[in-house]
């Protein structure tokens, strides 16, 4: 099963301007109550697989692990429902789920026919990309598969089905990936891989279409900051996003730590973090905070991550401009508790998937509590 904390530790004149500042007075007041409410929009809380077709709240999940949001569609998120061995979609305007990729049998099946009729293994982490194309990382498969939107069929885009490490300066589909827990697509089109066993960072330049490590040289450690991202060392990274600027961040997860790559320079360097698990920094700098196996990262419009610090059962953020962290979702304690209320007084149980919307809405895999839960309602 995907993102087990246990086993990878081991291995944000006087009277007009009377009338302009109760307008701003207003308008923050009213963002911040936007941006600290915490509400379940997907998952009963239950174990199992049901609900295709009705609201998304009263369907069954079982450890949805990774969500990510179509932006083509506004509102429209997919969810990794990993045991189920599925892909599902939440439509914004109606509230109902359904299964768009990945059926009741576990395995690999249907690659070139419709992604409903596929069979998937252990699918951890989804992407969509700037056409509505998804693209899913299928761990257990140990391959990244893509659906097409036009279609509605799958097919695999890097991993041979053999766990392992090759294939760099290749076709991607004759890689070997090793439990690859995490992936993004950039604007461009370019795509990027947490080759999570393999402690690397793969990325496929779409320029050429061949893959190669971006950052990672295959030894679990914590190394190479100010250097080149493929002669540093990272640790059993598990999730990946990208900026509009195009440049990579890595959820590090056995440093604890979350690492840039500007990928025009290829440079690595840590943003948050010490490389060190633990919880502590809240309204400091970033890289004086400890995170506890954070296991997926999030970027909004102006830069500003979204970290799911997993083991610290909290969502933090650090704003890009200051540098600074905090935690804007989770009090810290192993639960299920909050929704309709403050964010930050909200239990969590082991959140391990974020994504962000244009609207600074944030949804979480709150993944041992069967749900998705939606932070700005």
């Amino acid at each position: 099963m995907r993102k087990s904390i246990q086993a990878l530790t081991t291995f944000p004149s006087p009277k007009t301007l009377s009338v302009l500042a109760a307008a701003l007075v207003f308008t923050t007041f009213a963002h911040a109550q936007l941006t600290t409410n915490i509400s379940t929009v997907a998952g009963n809380g239950s174990l199992g697989f049901s609900g295709d077709g009705g609201a998304a709240t009263l369907a069954k999940m079982f450890n949805p692990t990774g969500v990510a949001l179509d932006p083509t569609v506004t509102g429209n998120y997919y969810i990794a429902d990993s045991i189920n061995n599925r892909i599902r979609l939440v439509t914004a305007s109606t509230g109902k789920i359904s299964t768009v990729a990945g059926s009741a049998t576990g395995g690999f099946a249907g690659d070139g026919g419709a992604a409903t009729s596929a069979e998937l293994s252990d699918p951890t982490a989804v992407a969509v990309d700037s056409s509505g194309n998804l693209y899913i990382a299928d761990t257990g498969n140990q391959r990244i598969r893509k659906v097409t939107k036009t279609t509605g069929f799958i097919t695999t885009i890097a991993g041979n089905g053999t766990s392992g490490y090759s294939g760099d300066g290749g076709l991607p589909t004759s890689a070997k990936l090793n439990y690859p827990q995490g992936i993004a697509v950039d604007t461009t089109g370019n795509i990027y891989i947490a080759d999570t066993s393999n402690s690397r960072v793969r990325w496929i330049p779409k320029s050429s279409g061949d893959i190669y490590t971006l950052a990672g040289t295959g030894t679990a450690g914590y190394s190479g900051n100010g250097g080149a991202g493929a002669s540093a060392q990272v640790s059993i990274p598990t999730g990946v996003a990208v900026d509009g600027s195009g440049n990579l961040f890595i959820a590090d997860t056995g440093n604890g730590s979350i690492r840039q790559v500007i990928v025009s320079t290829d440079i690595i360097s840590t943003v948050v973090g010490q490389g060190l698990n633990g919880f502590s920094g809240d309204g400091g700098v970033g890289t004086s905070a400890k995170l506890s196996s954070p296991q997926a990262v999030a970027v909004d419009s102006t830069g500003n991550l979204y970290i799911a610090d997993s083991s610290n059962y909290r969502i933090r953020k650090w704003t890009k401009s200051s540098k600074i962290i905090t935690t804007v979702a989770g009090n810290g304690t192993n639960g299920f508790s909050g929704d309709g209320g403050a964010a930050t007084s909200a239990e969590m149980n082991t959140p391990l998937g974020i994504a962000v919307d244009s609207t600074f809405h944030y949804y979480i895999a709150d993944t041992y509590n069967q749900r998705i839960r939606e932070v700005g309602k």
